[in-house]
């Protein structure tokens, strides 16, 4: 796997950080990651770079290809995806073309920068733009955009195996749900946490407010968070790009950072050599689990073993 980090610095009144790893499976998947406090700063930061925030289904996708130890699947993002919690208790999951806070970024983090208990209170026009579009019937929802999940149907717990079959797993992960459960699975997680806000809060609101969804970590079993803010310490906005020209998946591992150009335009730095086993192993230490480690070094002995003549 070939991991290309490059950061740009951008001075503003937080300043976000932003990281580019390239996934080389046949088509490259280049993963940017904008790192800052707040939320439309790292919007911000995306869109400079013509990108947006990463869906659900596209981050799945991402884990899946990147491997378990990738940082698209060690770390925590937003997602394009929101929760919207109706003053019945019900929640309305929207879509990327339907989130509230991605229409008002700033006047939405705004809120949370005052207070991280403040809500964001959607308009009266909004809500029932949302409400129209939704549907507690989940292949409406994904053709039309929003999920109408009833309070009753608020799982604590998802079972991976299950993904392709709750309402929330299918519409946020689409097509990729029920692959992305095995993934889970395969590497030792069963259940998947869902965080909502507490019924008796959004009764309380007595109108619609909206809150971000958070995707997990595989340190936290990969859970979906619709109860968070948009004001963190370590607030994260992933976002995607195909590259038409991918980079070699034949390259291995390694990791770079951007590097001095000369005037032709080529890099400074000599031709790449090829890395030892000994290496290898000791660029993987730190991202490999401590279970995982003996069955790796195995594998890369015997991919570095001579072919038998």
């Amino acid at each position: 796997m070939t991991i290309l980090l490059s950061r740009l610095k951008k001075e503003s009144t937080i300043r976000v950080k932003m990281e580019k790893y390239i996934i080389p499976m046949g088509e490259a998947l280049n993963v940017y990651e904008a790192n800052g406090t707040f939320f439309d700063k790292c919007v911000d930061e995306l869109k400079a770079e013509g990108l947006e925030v990463i869906t659900a289904k596209q981050l799945a996708e991402a884990r899946m290809l990147g491997g378990v130890n990738h940082p698209v699947s060690r770390k925590w993002t937003w997602t394009a995806e929101n929760f919207n919690y109706l003053p019945n208790g019900d929640i309305l999951v929207a879509s990327k073309g339907f989130n509230p806070l991605l229409q008002y970024p700033v006047e939405a983090t705004n809120c949370h920068r005052q207070n991280p208990f403040m809500e964001f209170y959607l308009s009266v026009n909004d809500t029932e733009n949302l409400r129209r579009a939704a549907s507690s019937d989940v292949n409406q929802a994904m053709k039309f955009g929003v999920l109408l999940l009833k309070r009753s149907k608020v799982l604590s717990d998802i079972p991976v195996e299950a993904f392709g079959e709750e309402d929330v797993t299918s519409f946020l992960f689409g097509d990729k749900a029920e692959d992305y459960g095995k993934f889970l699975k395969e590497n030792g997680i069963n259940n998947a946490p869902l965080y909502v806000v507490d019924k008796a809060h959004a009764q309380k609101q007595g109108k619609a407010f909206s809150r971000p969804l958070w995707a997990y970590g595989f340190s936290l079993n990969s859970a979906l968070g619709g109860y968070g803010s948009l004001s963190d310490g370590d607030g994260r906005a992933f976002g995607v790009r195909r590259s038409e020209q991918p980079e070699a998946a034949s390259q291995g591992l390694r990791a770079e950072r951007s590097e001095p150009r000369n005037e032709a335009g080529r890099s400074d730095r000599g031709a790449l050599s090829t890395p030892t086993l000994e290496q290898v192993l000791a660029v993987t230490e730190s991202f490999t689990a401590e279970c995982n480690k003996e069955a790796l070094k195995a594998r890369l002995e015997a991919l570095y073993q001579k072919p038998k003549k």
